[in-house]
């Protein structure tokens, strides 16, 4: 009896995990879908109005590749050559942590120019990724105006 609990809370997780989260304009016309792939990377994809704009995407996550044969001080020993790939790989290997979303509306006046008021009215996305093998978090924050797609 506890080892089907045990299968199907597991279960449960991985579901919840690899669950799609989605993002909608505030209009409603742009629909902005975040998941994980079954190796972990990261994929997004955009429609307007139920149309692909962009159709499933990795996310281009790269670092730069560090040098085998220089070091930061002459004294120090590189132990770590053969794990210098995957210290630098951002493209799979993820896990969602936390996935949260709000929605943030101001207006404000420009000092000169041709609009009186100019609307910052956006939904946002933030999804925090774990990657177990460098034990490392990194933050995707997508914000979803009516007319466009923003992340970093």
């Amino acid at each position: 009896m506890k080892k089907n609990l045990l299968i199907i809370a597991l279960l449960c997780i991985s579901f919840i995990a690899n669950a799609q989260q989605k993002l909608t304009s505030p209009d409603g016309n742009l629909v902005m879908t975040f998941q994980l792939n079954k190796e972990g990377a990261p994929m997004y994809e955009l429609s307007y109005k139920e149309k692909a704009v962009i159709k499933p995407s990795k996310l281009g996550l790269e670092l730069k590749k560090e040098n085998a044969t220089k070091t930061d001080f002459d004294w120090v020993d590189r132990r770590d050559m053969d794990k210098l790939d995957s210290k630098t790989n951002l493209s799979d290997g993820f896990e969602v942590k936390d996935a949260r979303t709000s929605t943030f509306d101001e207006t404000w006046k420009p000092v000169w120019g041709e609009e009186k008021e100019i609307r910052n009215h956006y939904n946002e996305l933030v999804v925090t990724l774990y990657q177990p093998v460098n034990d490392r978090s990194i933050l995707i924050r997508f914000r979803l105006f009516n007319d466009g797609l923003g992340f970093r």
